[in-house]
């Protein structure tokens, strides 16, 4: 058997498996993907906020107050903290010639969940105090927090 990605490779049924799980992802990756998955970074905060921002533009754009800048900058904030709402310690993200081109953000279990910072301080840091309170209040518009939440 090859582990040539390109060369042909019998029916998976008729290959036995592979030692061990990353040899099998490693050749899964060279054979369906044109770049890298890699662990989220800090570094990756600026494509990783406009990657989150493009799954729901006008949700953005209304807790921004009509622009994605100030989520865009929230975003980056959160993603750079460890434990940040999108931090990137719960991110995969596929790498092409170098750029980040898209991203995988898993929440960690309940347990792990309380340990994430809902309340966004990491942004509020980061961002102008009035900026960020108005984001905030939209955002708590729609997404009541609940009071345990709260600090």
């Amino acid at each position: 058997m090859s582990l040539d990605p390109l060369a042909p490779q019998s029916p998976a049924s008729d290959r036995p498996a592979p030692a061990d799980s990353s040899q099998s992802q490693s050749v899964w990756h060279r054979r369906l993907l044109p770049g890298s998955i890699t662990p989220g970074h800090p570094e990756h905060a600026q494509a990783a906020a406009q990657l989150i921002v493009s799954t729901d533009e006008h949700l953005f754009k209304f807790c921004g107050g009509g622009t994605l800048d100030p989520w865009l900058e929230l975003a980056q904030a959160e993603w750079r903290a460890i434990d940040g709402i999108y931090s990137h310690r719960f991110a995969k993200v596929l790498e092409i010639d170098g750029a980040v081109k898209a991203l995988v953000l898993a929440f960690p279990s309940q347990a792990g969940a309380a340990a994430l910072d809902w309340r966004m301080t990491n942004s509020r840091q980061a961002m102008a105090a009035q900026q960020w309170q108005e984001v905030f209040d939209r955002f708590s518009q729609i997404f009541r927090t609940s009071p345990s939440r709260q600090s």
